[in-house]
């Protein structure tokens, strides 16, 4: 594929082939190892375990939840979830899902970094090797700055693969260390950047959305449900990929029963609207659709709500007010479709004014917490988003 003037790259956008020899130097022993460590069922279970046990720390924490705020979890999990991702050796948490949502914000624009308009190979995996895109988005240090494990843990990345590594050669020795942290890391590699590569170029497309993004029932069972990508970009924060009961999604099935045993909650999954928007065009969503802007805050006030003094205090009930006020006029929007709407439409209004309402009710609460000028206002927002919801669903 011919790749346009304005997909190539930049004189900034060149490989460090030195800084690149340990990525190199890994492919390169994972296929001269085979010739000197000889296969047998057991390591072919080794190697399938941790390539789907790390998968999930990928899909489920780096994506799932640290990019998109699927789902709620408690500080403890989210520590977890972001161990287990490291341990795949793809670079710290939050440089990965601020990338990530880099992505999202540009799919398959020029300034999109791994889109495979600018070539197949570049979007699968040699943008990594480029310098110009080794710093993590700030954005993500300042959403979760009251978490130092988490700054650790993306600073030191490093160090989760080799402590895995360690530990599999005390288990097992050289044959463990050799097919647990280097074959099944790097078949996980290439399992996690098909996403960016063949789930743009192969594959059907369910929704119209401004990006090449596609479905592959194939990538979904290699990537635990990755693969329904096309579903992901048509509308992005939710806990599943696999939309309807036939796309399977081991992510979320695992995520759902983790909501069970109270480990993780508030699973978010797309509302009516998106289910029945097959023909919808990307533009044509309802009046009362969730700006990302909405989600983003969220996700911050979250990550804030542990420093509720100073100056995280005056950041913290600024961010609350305006999370609140938007998430009003969303259920203020969502009431009023309800009591225009259709009778098929006036069930996924209700819902969206109930949803916006919940959001709104964490903000005000986040606010109060601060004692600051803003907690008022928050919860006046709170008190009139909850009203548009109730006048919502009597609609119903």
């Amino acid at each position: 594929m011919a790749i346009s003037s304005k997909y190539e790259r930049a004189p900034d956008e060149r490989i460090s082939w030195l800084a690149s020899i340990p990525y190199v130097g890994l492919h390169v022993g994972a296929i001269a190892g085979l010739f000197v460590f000889p296969l047998s069922g057991s390591m072919v279970a080794l190697v399938v375990g941790l390539y789907y046990l790390r998968m999930f720390g990928i899909t489920a924490g780096y994506h799932r939840y640290f990019a998109h705020r699927g789902f709620k979890t408690s500080r403890w999990f989210q520590f977890v979830l972001a161990l287990i991702g490291s341990t795949a050796s793809q670079k710290g948490v939050l440089w990965w899902s601020g990338l990530h949502r880099h992505h999202h914000k540009h799919s398959d624009q020029p300034e999109d970094i791994h889109s495979p308009q600018r070539g197949f190979w570049w979007a699968h995996h040699l943008w990594i090797l480029c310098p110009k895109y080794d710093e993590t988005p700030k954005s993500q240090l300042k959403e979760f700055a009251a978490y130092p494990e988490l700054l650790w843990l993306n600073k030191y990345w490093i160090v989760p693969p080799l402590g895995l590594a360690a530990v599999l050669f005390l288990i097992g020795g050289l044959s463990w260390a050799f097919y647990g942290a280097v074959v099944s890391t790097v078949l996980l590699y290439h399992g996690t950047f098909v996403i960016n590569s063949l789930t743009h170029v192969f594959g059907r497309r369910r929704y119209e959305t401004t990006d090449t993004s596609k479905n592959s029932f194939l990538l979904a069972l290699l990537t635990m449900g990755e693969g329904w990508h096309n579903n992901h970009h048509y509308y992005q924060s939710t806990a599943n990929q696999g939309f309807f009961w036939w796309e399977i999604d081991l992510s979320y099935y695992l995520l759902k029963v983790l909501s069970w045993l109270g480990v993780v909650w508030d699973l978010r999954t797309p509302p009516q609207w998106v289910l029945e928007g097959k023909k919808r065009a990307y533009g044509d969503e309802p009046s009362f659709a969730f700006p990302a802007e909405l989600i983003d805050d969220m996700a911050a006030i979250s990550a804030l709500k542990s420093a509720a003094t100073g100056e995280p205090a005056t950041r913290l009930g600024e961010l609350a007010l305006k999370a609140a006020e938007t998430a009003a006029e969303v259920a203020e929007r969502a009431a009023k479709a309800a009591e225009s709407a259709k009778t098929k439409m006036r069930e996924s209004a209700a819902e969206a004014a109930e949803r916006a309402a919940a959001l709104a009710a964490e903000a005000a609460e986040a606010a109060a917490t601060t004692r600051t000028t803003w907690s008022e206002r928050a919860a006046q927002a709170a008190r009139a988003a909850a009203q548009s919801a109730a006048r919502a669903r009597a609609t119903c």
